[in-house]
């Protein structure tokens, strides 16, 4: 699901009425995997209009809320021009980390990614100290690179940041039970 953070998307409106709906009759053995895409994101370490992107701020507020209850999987953000991994995160409280190998089992709540890394000028800086949320940065071009699996007990999303000369950046993935 993408929504438009340039109009009214408070609890509510017309927007945040249509998310809820469509979160709440979405049947999850059809359609496992629960995506939100963003313009604005929710959080991120970016320093640059550092109080619209932290938790306690209005698309925090207003959005959160539902992405736990209807157990949102992955939050996709943008405008900040950086990348920004967080943990499983609920209003700026860690819900859960990912192992030692970068891969979230079953996760509590949504991991936001900001992969806003292509077509403007890279200058960003992070937010210090880093948020306990925020788990991995970087400030080159690039692009994500996600894909889904599953076999007879999980399913698996596997996610790369990718610069433009094809190093991995970033690597994570997630494993849900089936």
């Amino acid at each position: 699901m993408a929504l438009n953070t340039e109009e009214p998307y408070n609890a509510g409106s017309t927007q945040w009425l249509w998310l809820n709906a469509t979160l709440a009759a979405t049947d999850r053995a059809v359609t496992p995997w629960l995506f939100v895409s963003l313009h604005r994101p929710v959080l991120s370490a970016d320093d640059s209009e550092e109080g619209a992107h932290v938790p306690g701020c209005a698309l925090s507020v207003a959005l959160e809320p539902l992405f736990l209850a209807h157990a949102v999987d992955v939050v996709f953000q943008g405008h900040q021009h950086c990348y920004d991994r967080s943990a499983s995160v609920f209003n700026g409280t860690v819900m859960g980390l990912p192992d030692a190998s970068n891969t979230y089992v079953s996760p509590p709540a949504p991991i936001y990614i900001n992969q806003a890394t292509a077509g403007a000028v890279m200058d960003s800086s992070f937010i210090k100290p880093t948020p306990a949320w925020s788990l991995a940065r970087g400030s080159t071009y690039g692009f994500g690179v996600m894909t889904l699996s599953s076999n007879s007990s999980n399913r698996m999303l596997a996610y790369e940041y990718v610069d433009t000369k094809g190093a991995v950046v970033d690597k994570w993935s997630v494993v849900k039970g089936l």
